[in-house]
This record gives structure tokens, sequence and C-alpha cells, in this order.
């Protein structure tokens, strides 16, 4: 699908990969932007990783964290262009899928329908009432049913509205009609009066999800990387150690650089692999998540252990920084119980059991 379509308050136009909102624009890579055509296209639908996986990229080997890149950037970038920041949605275990397709008016054709069932209910009950007269009588004849509506509707409405003064003019067609503007107007208020707190609270809640899942996501793609990453790394030590048959005995950043100048191509290739995890998925995922939990200072609230993350994280990404991107003889970056800051493992399970029970509220 190449054509612009619109949704929210979106435009998109995946020829030229640029999403344009209210407050900006923003582009998007094509893969990036063939994920969101993906979601639209099923117009809210719950559309699963594997199908996702088979449109945008068919046969191919990817990990689950090209997934959770391009629904982060989705998300990061309709946030950055309009105010409806939660137009994709996480479903546990089953997928994702677009919300908010098109602007919701049933609640203004609820205040409108209701408005003028009242008012008719209320003329109609006053001219059954009224002595000498019925409604077969007045429907049947124009000049009493307009007689009768002068001296009847007033004061039903008077009663409908709960004012003193009963106005004749009542039986005019645009009276009528900005009467019945009045009731609908003064039940809007009252809806409104009763919804505004209530889709306030619940547009916080998902708000606060939305951040979570998002944190959840990240959370997976780093540890996705760090396994795919730690495998390389074995394999690596397993070469070095049977061609120059020695044993490791040291930290694996100190032995990758003590024998990175004896490392033959072979060797070197599977270096350059580890390497280029670190530089790509585990720093793109601890920066957003770093930038995630800063932003949003409510997931904090909710779970203590994002302090000890942000000091994690900050220190890696400083090490990652000043030490990693200097030296071209380290592959992977460590930060741990040696340096104080350990990652909060428990934070992961307390993310997901949060989710479980508050996701689907």
């Amino acid at each position: 699908m190449s054509s612009p379509f619109k949704f929210a308050e979106f435009s998109v136009d995946p020829k030229l990969g640029r999403i344009a909102g209210p407050n900006d624009q923003v582009h998007l890579e094509p893969k990036i932007m063939d994920v969101l055509v993906t979601l639209y296209l099923a117009q809210g639908e719950v559309v699963s990783r594997e199908a996702i996986l088979q449109r945008v990229w068919p046969n191919q080997e990817v990990s689950d964290d090209v997934i959770n890149n391009a629904i982060s950037r989705i998300r990061k970038a309709l946030a950055q262009v309009g105010e409806s920041n939660r137009c994709v949605e996480t479903v546990p275990r089953k997928g994702y899928r677009l919300v908010n397709l098109k602007p919701n008016i049933a609640t203004l054709n609820i205040v409108t329908e209701t408005a003028d069932q009242l008012l008719d209910k209320a003329v109609n009950s006053h001219k059954q009432s009224a002595p000498g007269h019925s409604v077969n009588d007045t429907t049947a004849n124009k000049q009493n049913s307009q007689t009768e509506l002068g001296s009847s509707v007033p004061l039903t409405v008077t009663k409908v509205l709960g004012t003193d003064t009963a106005n004749d003019s009542v039986a005019n067609p645009v009276s009528r009609f900005a009467s019945r503007g009045l009731v609908g107007f003064v039940l809007l208020c009252l809806i409104a009066a009763v919804l505004i707190p209530f889709l306030n609270a619940k547009w916080q809640h998902n708000n606060l999800v939305e951040q979570i899942q998002s944190l959840g996501e990240l959370q997976k793609a780093s540890y996705s990387s760090f396994v795919i990453q730690a495998k390389r790394r074995n394999e690596l030590v397993k070469m070095i150690e049977l061609r120059l048959s020695i044993d490791r005995t040291q930290q694996f950043e100190k032995f990758f650089s003590k024998y990175f100048e004896q490392m033959n191509s072979e060797e070197r290739f599977v270096f350059d692999q580890i390497r280029g995890i670190t530089e790509g998925a585990l720093h793109s995922a601890n920066k957003e998540m770093l930038q995630l939990v800063n932003d949003n200072p409510e997931i904090g609230r909710v779970f203590p252990l994002v302090e000890d993350l942000k000091r994690h994280l900050s220190f890696w990404l400083s090490k990652y920084d000043n030490v990693f991107m200097q030296r071209e003889d380290m592959c992977l970056l460590y930060v741990g119980v040696e340096d104080e800051v350990p990652y909060p493992s428990d934070l992961d399970k307390q993310v997901t059991k949060w989710l479980e029970s508050n996701a689907s509220l």
C-alpha cells in the first residue's frame, strides 16, 4: 500500500515515509513504515508478530527485537507529531493493533436523540392530559394543533427546564428547535460532568499501561540481544583457547582485549559480530529505556526498582561513550556487581506481572 491515509489526527504518506500531525511531521524508515501500514490495513484487528514478519521481512531470519524496535519507533513518532499517544496497542501474547482509527461522535448523537425524545415525550404527555382534546384530533387539524401547542407546550417545557415563565413562542418551530438545543446542552453538561473525570482517569491508566508495555518490550529486546551476544562470546572464547592452547581466567572484556592483536581473520569476524550487537541493539535498547523512565516518573512510582535501573543504564551508557567507543579492542561491555550498579533483574518479573494484571482493565 503506497496511497496516503489518515487515522486519528495523523496523515500518513507511505511513499514519502512521512507522518504528519498537528504538532510536526516526521519520517520513518521504509521497513518501520511498512509495519505501520500493516497495522492500518488490519483496521483495528490484532496483527500477530508472525504476520508482521511475513509481510515486512518475508523469507528473512530476524530476531524479535526487530519488531519491538519498530513498534517503539512508531509510538515515538506519533507522540512527537500528535496528541494521540496511544494509537498502537499491545495485546499480550497475541500481537498489536491500531486504535483510534476514526473520531468518535457517538456521544453527540446520544445527547441529541435523548434531548428530542425527552421533549417529545413531555409535549405528548401534556397534550393527552389536556381536556377536550385528543392526540388524533390535534394531528388531524393543523390549526387546532398550533393552538394547542401554543397553550400547552410552554407548561410542559417549563417543567422540563425548571423555569417559572411559560413562553408561548415555543409553538414557533425556530423557538422549539432552540428549546431542544437547550435541553441537549443541559444534558451534554450533565454527561460531561460524569464522564470527564472517568475518562481522564481511564486515559491516565491507559497511558501508564502503554509506557510500562514499552519498558517491557525494551527489556525483552535488551535481553534477547544479550543472549545472542553471549553465544558469540562463548564461541570466540573457545576458538582462542583451542588455537592458543590456553584457558580463559580473566574477565571477558580483559580477555578479548589481551588477545585482540593475536586474533586470526575467523576470530576477528566473530569479534566484529559481538561488537556490532553492542553498538546496535544493546546501545539502542539501553538508551531508549533510560529516556523512557526519565520522561515518565510515574513508572518509578509503580516500580521502586526503576531507580536502580536508572543508575545501571546511566553507568552503562557513560562507559559506552567514554571507554568502549574509544577502544577498538573491546567488543562487549559489562556493568554489574563489580561496579556497584548491577541490573535489577527482579524488575523484569515485576513488569510482566503488573502488565498481566492491569493491561486488560
